[in-house]
């Protein structure tokens, strides 16, 4: 069947028309979303440039952050390490200071303890302390004890030998009389 221009049917009245004669029934739908495309969104466009600028300058401070954080790390560290360093510099020094000490004492003592040794085998084989430039200080037959004690105390004082005979002290020069 085809339909004619008489059969076609009314057109429908507009919205104004149906609002006033119905009026609370009708609501009439007044906005429609528009699309607008990105291309032409220059807003949207500015949004998005701005935020990727905002990412790039907040990336680049906080790297910025981080490398000073990193740089006072590293001078705290090498403060650290420096001062580690003085300080077992300054232990070394006082262990060494304290070991010369320590030998010295021992030195000390030991020529103390060849001094009494000395003066025993002088009394032990009544010989006179000091014996004079043309020396012969009694001696027994067995006088090994004099002389190794003498030794041992030159040994000791640094002495390499013995000046003269046993009655001459370690260093005098039995040639010139003392002054």
């Amino acid at each position: 069947m085809m339909r004619t221009a008489l059969q076609q049917p009314a057109a429908l009245p507009s919205a104004e028309v149906l609002a006033a004669l119905l009026p609370g029934l009708f609501v009439m739908h007044t906005r429609s979303k528009v699309y607008t495309s990105n291309v032409m969104d220059e807003t949207r466009d500015k949004r998005i440039t701005d935020h990727f600028a905002y990412m790039k300058a907040r990336k680049a401070y906080r790297q910025d952050l981080h490398n000073l954080y990193a740089q006072w790390r590293a001078e705290i560290k090498a403060k650290e390490l420096d001062d580690q360093a003085k300080q077992r510099q300054a232990r070394a020094e006082e262990a060494r200071l304290q070991a010369e000490h320590m030998e010295l004492l021992l030195k000390e003592k030991r020529a103390a303890s060849l001094a009494t040794e000395l003066r025993k085998a002088e009394l032990e084989h009544k010989v006179e302390p000091g014996g004079g430039a043309g020396g012969g200080g009694k001696r027994r037959a067995s006088g090994v004890g004099r002389d190794a004690a003498a030794d041992r105390a030159l040994a000791i004082s640094g002495q390499t030998k013995r000046i003269g005979r046993v009655g001459v002290e370690a260093g005098s020069r039995p040639d010139r009389p003392a002054a």
